[in-house]
């Protein structure tokens, strides 16, 4: 595992990421709704994994290189509001729609706008940031 050779002696490893948790049932069918139709490759589904089993893969992943002690985990929930700008900047970031090609993209991108518009031009998103942090064994 390259993280450990980043490492010294003793050092720690802390991976933190953020997971959207629990839209809104109707504006979470219209977004599927919208990826089904522009952009069916991407992973953001309801199959998609969930927090919790991402969480276990990467913490069996860590123990099985036999590099790293106990991985200890913690999650904390937040949430953000969005206009319907700045949802859309916030996709801008994430290099799978970066890379959609243009036509496809405006697509998609009007079909979660009018979404958003529909509920009053926001949107509340509920996230939890996922805590795995270890040591690595010397």
């Amino acid at each position: 595992m390259k993280a450990a050779a980043a490492l010294r002696p003793g050092g720690a490893l802390a991976l933190i990421r953020n997971e959207t948790s629990g839209l809104d049932p109707a504006l979470r069918a219209e977004l599927e709704a919208a990826y089904a139709r522009w952009f069916p490759e991407v992973s953001w589904t309801a199959t998609r994994e969930t927090i919790g089993s991402k969480r276990d893969e990467q913490t069996a992943e860590i123990q099985l290189s036999g590099l790293f002690g106990p991985v200890r985990t913690d999650s904390f929930p937040w949430t953000a509001r969005y206009t319907t700008r700045q949802y859309l900047d916030l996709l801008e970031t994430h290099s799978d729609h970066a890379l959609l090609e243009p036509g496809r993209r405006a697509s998609l991108y009007g079909d979660i706008a009018g979404a958003i518009e529909r509920r009053g031009a926001s949107i509340e998103v509920p996230y939890v940031a996922v805590l795995l942090l270890t040591v690595r064994k010397d």
